[in-house]
């Protein structure tokens, strides 16, 4: 079998869960005899089946679900969808701390890259639409998520799309390589019990209020991963983080094999985000025996149960709560095999191409 994975055109500059979800399962399946390529459009003329991912970006997944329809080929997609209209009034409440920096940021616009993603990552509505008219197959990261997709888009419904639920997944065999690896000298000096947040740094992730949380109880906090600056909103957001972030440790974007150890030993993860489907380096830290500490709002319940703390991403006094709950138990012994038995990559690629299978392109 030949599959097409398209993914958007700022993967390479803005790696997010979804380039991630969509590299590991081209990986497993090819482990499972599945010829897989990788693009933002190339190659679907040869596919037997072409794999679209992320309905936040409507507009241009759009363009790619018209292509290969085109050339007459079954769509499967990968929706990795949440709407939640606390996003937008998250805005107006951190505005007061953004706004002092919008104004260079927006001077510098012109120079950033176009963003793909916008700050209201629900997918225009008629794209969005017209995507899920089209589409072969749903390929949701959880029941949660095909449920929500549902009752926004009634033409799922309408439709009767199949639905295949693939989690997202954990490297476990990187990990396993890293477990006999000491820490990178560079990352030895990090504070004792420190909170890590291993995630771009951006609205969306909420970092602003992590920051505030963590300074609320005196915790030393960790940030690995890149600024997005994609808009004059972002760029702001990253400096608000920056001004605000007396004793916060920005380590930047680091590879895989650079965070494993900081999974391991940090005192909890924390991603208190606006949504998550459900958020990989919250699978990843879990993996490595870390304490949760997320979002609500998305698919995170349902993978990791009471075995993590929640957060409302609104409010700085819940994400501080939070925290405090989560260091005042020990980190759930149960949870790195529950990570290992259920939400691995090789699993998520048989799920997938079971799918693929169901609508008859085997």
């Amino acid at each position: 079998m030949d599959v097409a994975m398209v993914l958007r055109p700022d993967a390479a500059a803005r790696p997010g869960g979804d380039v991630v979800q969509a590299e590991k399962t081209a990986e497993a399946l090819r482990r499972l005899g599945v010829n897989v390529t990788l693009s933002s459009g190339e190659g679907m003329a040869h596919a037997d089946v072409v794999h679209v991912f992320n309905l936040q970006t409507a507009d241009w997944t759009l363009g790619q679900v018209r292509a290969a329809k085109r050339l007459g080929k079954p769509v499967v997609l990968s929706p990795i969808y949440w709407r939640d209209l606390r996003l937008p009034l998250g805005a107006l409440l951190r505005m007061g701390a953004v706004l002092p920096y919008l104004a260079p940021s927006r001077a510098s616009e012109d120079a950033a890259p176009r963003a793909t993603v916008p700050l209201l990552p629900a997918g225009r509505g008629r794209a969005a639409r017209e995507i899920l008219e089209q589409v072969d197959a749903l390929l949701p990261n959880s029941e949660a998520e095909a449920r929500h997709l549902a009752a926004a888009h009634p033409v799922v419904r309408r439709r009767g799309v199949p639905v295949s639920v693939v989690p997202n997944g954990v490297d476990v065999a990187s990990f396993e390589r890293a477990t006999a690896q000491p820490m990178d000298a560079a990352l030895a000096d990090l504070p004792e019990g420190f909170v890590l947040c291993a995630s771009r740094i951006e609205y969306r992730k909420n970092t602003l209020a992590l920051i505030r949380a963590a300074q609320r109880l005196g915790l030393p906090l960790v940030l690995a991963g890149a600024e997005v600056r994609s808009t004059a909103w972002h760029r702001a957001y990253a400096a608000a983080c920056r001004a605000h972030g007396e004793g916060v440790r920005f380590l930047g974007p680091l590879p895989q094999e650079r965070l494993w150890p900081l999974y391991r030993a940090c005192a909890v993860h924390a991603l208190p985000s606006f949504f998550e489907t459900p958020g990989l380096s919250s699978l990843e830290a879990a993996l490595a025996g870390a304490r949760v500490v997320t979002t609500p709002n998305g698919s995170a319940p349902e993978y990791f149960g009471d075995q993590a703390e929640y957060a409302d991403p609104l409010s700085v006094r819940s994400i501080a709560a939070a925290l405090r709950r989560s260091l005042a138990r020990p980190a759930p012994p149960d949870l790195p095999r529950v990570i290992r038995e259920r939400f691995t990559w090789d699993r998520a690629a048989a799920v997938t191409l079971d799918a693929y299978r169901r609508i008859g392109t085997d």
